[in-house]
């Protein structure tokens, strides 16, 4: 297909949680996960590689891992803040995932990443709900036109919000170098405190702390 390794990834991930609720009514979405990878490899071994295919899958991953733990973390009665914690528990499980190959690719971490995806997450959802309002009431003479302004505000709106926080001082911590074998250690020490976090034994946390370690030593 034309389309990037991430929207591949949504549709193959969507079509697959469709067909298991369809088949048997339940399903584990690492298992949707892993599946999703292992035909998108399939049919091209070579998005192994890609940058987006490994951004979108640890994203992803991160996300169904941790976020129901982080999200039970604060029970919040007010749905407001309700629904404002669960886009921040996604943002920094997300950026969990991703942050060991965005050092590794861009040498760059960003600073703001909660307040960014809080603005971003908001617009986006706004201009998806819109553009569906406006598909659907394209037959109609005016409607559309009005939709389309608003989601043309909304997309303006977007730009600015991240030029405005990319403009904010230490937006970024940049020039940060790491070896492929450092980011495999990163993720190792993700692994371990998952574990420990799922079945408190101290023998996880004495395996990421010989990582950092390792790291540490790595760079004498």
């Amino acid at each position: 297909t034309g389309l990037s390794p991430s929207v591949v990834r949504s549709v193959v991930m969507f079509s697959l949680f469709a067909f298991s609720e369809f088949r048997t009514g339940r399903y584990i979405p690492m298992n949707i996960l892993a599946a999703a990878a292992l035909l998108m490899l399939l049919y091209n071994p070579c998005w192994a590689f890609d940058v987006g295919f490994q951004l979108s899958f640890c994203a992803v991953a991160a996300i169904l891992l941790f976020q129901s733990r982080l999200y039970r973390m604060w029970k919040i009665i007010n749905r407001l803040v309700r629904y404002f914690w669960g886009i921040t528990t996604v943002s920094v499980t997300a950026q969990i995932g991703v942050a060991p190959l965005l050092l590794l690719y861009f040498s760059r971490f960003s600073a703001y990443f909660i307040l960014t995806n809080l603005f971003v997450i908001v617009l986006i959802s706004g201009i998806m709900y819109a553009t569906v309002i406006m598909l659907i009431a394209s037959p109609l003479p005016l409607i559309p036109y009005l939709v389309a302004n608003i989601v043309g505000r909304l997309i303006k709106a977007l730009n600015f919000v991240v030029r405005w926080i990319e403009q904010l001082p230490y937006a970024s911590i940049d020039n940060v170098q790491i070896h492929p074998l450092e980011a495999f250690v990163f993720y190792l020490i993700i692994l371990f405190w998952l574990c420990y976090w799922q079945f408190r034994k101290a023998k996880y946390v004495i395996s990421s702390l010989v990582c950092i370690l390792a790291i540490c030593c790595f760079h004498i």
